[in-house]
């Protein structure tokens, strides 16, 4: 039987909204992967919530556990079920870096 993560999509989606917002992407407006990870783990609420990830997962270390929501946040948009794929239509989040 699959197992529920101990965190919502509610809870850590916004928290990236946010950062992804407040964020200065490239030329095109692209937030590169390594500026989401690095908000993620710079910023108290979000860091928290990234320890909690690690703590509760395999991930080896936090950078890991940030990674991987950033990468399941971008997926949820490439797939059509984000409900932020709206208001990101300015700042984009680039795979590279």
């Amino acid at each position: 039987m699959p197992t529920e993560p101990s965190f919502s999509r509610a809870e850590v989606f916004p928290l990236i909204a946010r950062l992804i917002l407040a964020s200065h992407g490239d030329e095109a407006g692209f937030v590169a992967h390594a500026a989401i990870v690095a908000g993620l783990l710079a910023d108290g609420e979000r860091a928290d919530v990234v320890a909690r990830v690690r703590a509760e997962s395999s991930f080896p270390d936090e950078r890991a556990g940030a990674s991987n929501r950033g990468q399941w946040f971008s997926q949820q948009i490439t797939v059509g079920k984000s409900p932020w794929s709206d208001p990101l239509r300015g700042p984009r989040v680039s795979p590279s870096s």
